[in-house]
């Protein structure tokens, strides 16, 4: 026979040259060992151990495999990769299947700068309830990138982890048990520990059967170039769960399209500070409301809401200090509808058309705090273009001016009302409705002693916001603004100027005066 010796040559001995110009000689062994590839371990969990140990990535071939991943701080830094990147043209051919119905199938407990990536995570096992394709908790500066992740109870559930970078994943299908699931995405802190960060770009998240994305107390998510279709609640939602009190700051939206969500496409609420840029929402079926805005304020929005079941964009809660432009067109409700208590809201740049109901429609009741429609537009709605309240300020505002004029003023107020054409007691008719937004007086000469009294009188009777007074420290001229919703009219109101004196007015019977009137009214 012919004997075979021990002898076979180290691959440290055995030279590799890369292709191309300007390579790096090497040798074999050193090649081979710049990542641990878990065709060389029982197990994904033995080769995983062994990559961190060693400080180098852990790759996963092209194949199908049945086997999790528990990594700890002890992974820290790991790079887990398969093959193909995800596209039409290179799919991914690493594929990991749920060994049952309850293991996450990578799970990582307070592990930080893990990377994921060239992988596709699946399901067919079924879901008991809590099962996670990829589950993170207590973990910073992770990695997802180039993934598919399908039909769990949650996809990708980020447990008080921070600063994620999600780049070209997949997450569909994700399945409904109880509260808390059946999300495509799912981040979330605490009220007094929240999650800081996210970076989502070029991804999708369709047909959960609760939210493609959702966020809860965490700061500052940027998600830019994302899809979030034919989910059955929301396509994004972003929320404090302390309700009322703004826990999350920020939220930066742009060149994203969601559309086709059941309960709404996009809906932030307790947010501040948040900036939407080019985030097209149409959401044709069930409730859907386009863009809900609910206790945001100082923010951002620029938004098209399109065919939407329900408003295209609506504000309620308390939603302050935002500026809002975009689209609204061919929603069943209004283009824009603003609940009860929200105000300070500027629509600069906003066109609502073809709505079926209104196009702008606003319940403000919060006086000297008005929405701000001018610079808007909005034309082909079913009911009407504009239904906003007398606080609020109008599209194309009317303003309108009445004189008064007086002499001879007595000790008492009363004054000669023969001596101008234009006193007395002439009311004016009010052709819109609107506001008394000022009231001025001027003297023809200082007043040296004594008041007399100015203020508008409204369908009989004198309104004390309105009231302004020349005396010693006013002597001669005076006027007063008038927050809008304090000193409201209507269509057919007659308003005339009121005055009085308090009985030791001085000069007496020579002073001249004339009080003007300030109206805002709707004009569009």
């Amino acid at each position: 026979g012919i004997g075979v010796t021990a002898n076979a040559m180290d691959s440290s001995s055995v030279g590799y040259i890369p292709a191309g110009t300007g390579n790096v000689p090497t040798n074999v062994q050193t090649k081979l060992r710049e990542s641990v590839s878990t065709s060389d371990f029982a197990t994904f969990q033995a080769a995983a151990d062994a990559a961190a140990a060693l400080g180098k990535s852990l790759f996963i071939p092209a194949g199908v495999y049945t086997q999790t991943l528990v990594l700890t701080a002890t992974h820290d830094n790991l790079r887990i990769y398969g093959e193909g990147a995800g596209t039409p043209s290179d799919p991914i051919l690493t594929v990991l299947h749920a060994p049952n119905t309850s293991t996450a199938i990578i799970s990582a407990t307070i592990c930080n700068g893990l990377i994921l990536e060239n992988i596709a995570v699946l399901n067919t096992a079924g879901n008991n309830g809590t099962h996670y394709g990829i589950y993170y908790s207590g973990c910073s500066d992770m990695q997802i990138l180039n993934c598919r992740v399908e039909a769990f109870n949650v996809n990708i559930f980020l447990d008080s982890s921070s600063i994620p970078k999600i780049d070209n994943v997949v997450s569909k299908n994700a399945v409904f048990a109880s509260t808390g699931t059946g999300h495509g995405f799912y981040m979330k802190g605490t009220p007094t520990t929240p999650a800081i960060g996210a970076w989502i770009r070029n991804s999708y998240f369709n047909s959960n059967e609760k939210d493609g994305l959702r966020f809860e107390d965490v700061e500052s998510p940027t998600i830019t170039a994302c899809e979030a279709l034919l989910n059955a609640e929301y396509g994004l939602i972003h929320k404090s769960t302390n309700t009322g009190i703004n826990t999350s700051t920020g939220a930066a939206i742009s060149n994203s399209f969601f559309d086709t969500n059941t309960v709404g496409s996009v809906y932030l609420q307790d947010v501040f500070l948040a900036m939407l840029s080019n985030v097209w929402t149409s959401a044709a079926s069930g409730s859907g409301v386009g863009l809900t805005l609910n206790n945001v304020r100082q923010s951002s929005i620029n938004v098209t809401a399109n065919a939407c079941a329900s408003h295209g964009v609506l504000l309620t809660g308390t939603c302050y200090d935002n500026a809002i432009s975009g689209i609204a067109k061919g929603n069943t409700g209004s283009g824009v509808y603003i609940d009860t208590g929200s105000r300070f809201n500027t629509f600069a740049g906003f066109s609502s058309t073809g709505n079926t109901t209104y196009g702008f429609f606003s319940n403000n009741t919060t006086a000297a705090s008005p929405n701000d429609f001018r610079g808007t537009i909005s034309t082909g709605n079913g009911t009407a273009s504009y239904l906003i309240t007398s606080i609020d300020i109008p599209a194309k505002p009317l303003n309108v001016t009445f004189s008064y004029g007086y002499a001879n003023f007595a000790a008492s107020g009363a004054a000669d009302m023969t001596a101008n054409a234009t006193a007395g007691t002439t009311e004016y008719v009010v052709p819109a409705k609107g506001n008394i937004i000022g009231i001025s007086s001027a003297l023809s000469a200082v007043v040296t002693a004594g008041t007399l009294s100015f203020s508008a009188k409204v369908n009989g009777s004198s309104d004390a916001d309105t009231t302004i007074q020349n005396n010693v420290t006013f002597p001669q001229y005076r006027y007063l603004e008038i927050a809008r919703g304090l000193a409201p009219v209507a269509a057919g109101d007659r308003i005339v100027a009121t005055y009085g004196g308090d009985g030791s007015l001085a000069p007496n019977g020579t002073l001249d005066g004339i009080v003007t009137i300030f109206l805002e009214l709707q004009g569009s």
